[in-house]
């Protein structure tokens, strides 16, 4: 059991939370392990990009929070493997969500005047409000987690994530967070061929985020916003190692090329109105197309001594 305590001041504006938490392990037999898990944390609401630096300047008053738990199980395969399952279930509180800055029309209601678009009794857009947008989520799948010990000629991790996501902004508009990613799985894999010969590659491979547009029908006045899944991604990294001794210690030589399959990422759908004809072809009234980024392939080579 723990707790822990926190105030973020920012000029004269001070937040203060408590975040408890608690985790039980159970050892039924030596080769199996059992746990449970919850947690409450909170944090400002800083930039939701991972950037150094900004993450540590709240862009607004108040905090954001998370319910976070877990239930799950680890099996050991004869000391040299170990199997991990968990289940996991989160809960998000006036939360910033990526999506809500950079696309706010097209996670909430427009930011246009109510008699243009809106009822007279529907809520003012949250892209309209004063602070930044926030929204209230869940998050909930299974992960897998098979490892080998480094001990083994064939070393490595294999680990796979069912799950899903969905969230509801501060004006009553459901949507579906880029964070819904549905499969996920990666594969971190070295053989050792022996004297000192090494081959390792890493492998990704995960469903698209969801991709959100808001498309304007003007002659039924109103707006519709579509969602659509963007494109499975898969990326493949390889290495080459060559290890021998030296007087002073050990040597290393190593060549690897970081995405050797060249792929290229979607990032976003633009649409725009279909043309006339027949509308069983456009069913939605759009046409789409898928934004790509440029592919980065990556090689390079490195010597690495342990004195």
């Amino acid at each position: 059991l723990g707790v822990r305590g926190d105030a973020f001041m920012s000029s004269s504006h001070v937040d203060a939370a408590f975040s408890p938490l608690g985790r039980v392990r159970v050892l039924p037999t030596r080769w199996l392990a059992l746990h449970a898990a919850v947690a409450l944390a909170h944090k400002p609401r800083t930039s939701p990009l991972p950037i150094p630096g900004l993450n540590d300047i709240a862009l607004d008053k108040g905090l954001e929070s998370a319910l976070q738990s877990e239930l799950g199980t680890r099996l050991d395969l004869g000391g040299y493997a170990q199997l991990e399952a968990n289940f996991f279930y989160h809960r998000y509180a006036d939360t910033v969500y990526l999506e809500l800055i950079l696309d706010c029309q097209g996670n909430s209601k427009p930011a246009l005047p109510a008699s243009t678009f809106l009822s007279a009794n529907a809520q003012p857009s949250i892209c309209r409000g004063s602070g930044l947008p926030t929204a209230s989520g869940e998050a909930h799948g299974l992960e897998l987690f098979l490892k080998r010990d480094l001990t083994q000629h064939l070393s490595g991790f294999v680990s796979y994530t069912l799950s899903f996501a969905s969230a509801t902004a501060r004006d009553g508009t459901t949507f579906t967070p880029q964070a819904d990613v549905r499969h996920l799985f990666n594969a971190v894999l070295r053989y050792d061929f022996g004297n000192g010969l090494s081959l390792a590659a890493r492998m990704q491979v995960r469903t698209g985020k969801m991709a959100v547009n808001t498309i304007l029908n003007i002659p039924r006045r109103r707006l519709y916003r579509l969602e659509y899944r963007l494109p499975n991604f898969v990326r493949l990294d390889v290495r080459l190692a060559y290890a021998f001794r030296v007087s002073f210690g050990r040597m290393e030589v190593a060549l690897g090329l970081q995405n050797a399959t060249f792929s290229r990422e979607a990032t976003n759908r633009d649409c725009m109105a279909a043309p006339s004809g027949d509308p069983t072809l456009y069913p939605q009234g759009v046409v789409c197309e898928v934004d790509y980024q440029p592919f980065i392939a990556l090689p390079n080579l490195g010597l690495r001594a342990d004195f």
